[in-house]
């Protein structure tokens, strides 16, 4: 694997693929995607809102956070805000619609959904084909709105190694009994895409399908006006190796909707921090992958490089991302951001809770408000 950016090929790159994870002050976080755009030389960055990630509370203000960002690092950072859930009766088709509406109307650049992650899948005890998300889906089709989908997990989270169970639990990756398989999720979402053929979807982790090529392809024939990121787990690029004449005719096949990503989320904004993340990592693999003309090993494992050519690079890298979402970002309605802000620091602040994370909440709250007033 390469990691010296040097050897890459000199192309505009832009990662359609981060978070907000860190709980932090929200100036920091600024920091850090201005230290990101340096260390990797990114022309773009796409930030996709994920309120719950399961192995950690919930924040209520992630979306806002990111639309924050944008608005800091524009015109080369876009934000998707992410799908807010209560787990009571408050979660209904019309909570969602007013959701998605609102966050479009305020400026985002589109819309994550993190619901087709078996975890989320089995605490939100809805089906992405549900009746409850029709509303939703129905708005995103005909206001055209970009929607990034995490879909299923790897195949191996329904049966890992013994002595992987226990973290895996705690993170909410491993598969628990009863939950759905992965081929019933695969289910749901051609169920929508049936519903909604001109839904603008992208597939994150290129639907944790790198084990086979034949069910990749088949999505993106059936649909479109789909696509997929590149996101991936080290293991995933390991399987993808053990095919790589099927893979590399795939990513030539469909070169115009796949874009190239790496789950970096925000450390700290110093090189060293950067090097630690599994951003970096995925960030050097990844490219590697796609563009080494030699296979290359990692820790004893020997991966097949794609060996794509110039042009292929290019849509993977840059100019797919232009088409999806333009050359600049969507304009922030900036009262309609305050309103909001205000709004869940009003609710916030009637929550006696005191929680560490809650004071942090507030205090990022205050200063995006006092920050655009």
């Amino acid at each position: 694997m390469h990691t010296d950016f040097s050897i890459f090929r000199d192309f505009p790159i832009t990662d359609s693929h981060e978070h907000i994870e860190s709980r932090e002050d929200v100036r920091k976080t600024i920091e850090s995607y201005r230290a990101i755009f340096s260390f990797f030389g990114y022309d773009r960055i796409l930030l996709l809102a994920c309120h719950d990630l399961l192995d950690r509370p919930v924040d209520p203000t992630c979306s806002l956070k990111c639309l924050f960002v944008k608005m800091a690092l524009s015109p080369k950072l876009y934000a998707f805000a992410g799908l807010q859930h209560t787990y009571d009766e408050r979660d209904t088709a019309e909570e969602y619609l007013r959701q998605i509406r609102s966050a479009w109307e305020m400026g985002f650049d589109g819309f994550k959904m993190l619901e087709g992650k078996p975890g989320l899948r089995v605490k939100t005890g809805q089906a992405l084909c549900s009746e409850i998300y029709e509303p939703m889906f129905a708005y995103a089709e005909q206001k055209q709105i970009p929607i990034t989908l995490h879909a299923t997990d790897p195949a191996y989270f329904w049966d890992p190694p013994e002595e992987e169970k226990e973290n895996m639990r705690r993170l909410g990756w491993l598969i628990e009994p009863g939950w759905p398989s992965r081929h019933e999720i695969f289910t749901e979402i051609d169920t929508v895409m049936q519903r909604h053929p001109r839904l603008r979807l992208v597939i994150a982790h290129l639907m944790c399908d790198y084990e086979d090529v034949r069910e990749a392809t088949r999505f993106l024939e059936s649909y479109p006006n789909t696509g997929y990121d590149l996101t991936a787990c080290e293991s995933e690029y390991t399987i993808a190796s053990q095919a790589p004449e099927a893979w590399r005719e795939f990513f030539l096949r469909f070169a115009d909707r796949l874009y190239f990503g790496t789950d970096m989320d925000n450390p700290s904004p110093d090189e060293e921090s950067i090097r630690h993340t599994w951003g970096y990592t995925s960030n050097c693999l990844s490219r590697t992958y796609l563009e080494s003309t030699e296979d290359f090993e990692r820790h004893g494992v020997r991966y097949r490089s794609l060996r794509l050519p110039d042009d292929v690079i290019r849509k993977i890298y840059h100019d797919n991302f232009v088409t999806r979402l333009n050359e600049r970002p969507r304009r922030v309605d900036v009262q309609a951001f305050r309103d909001a802000c205000q709004k869940l620091l009003e609710n916030m602040e009637e929550d006696a809770a005191e929680s560490d994370y809650v004071k942090l909440d507030r205090i990022n709250l205050r200063y995006m408000i006092d920050r655009i007033s």
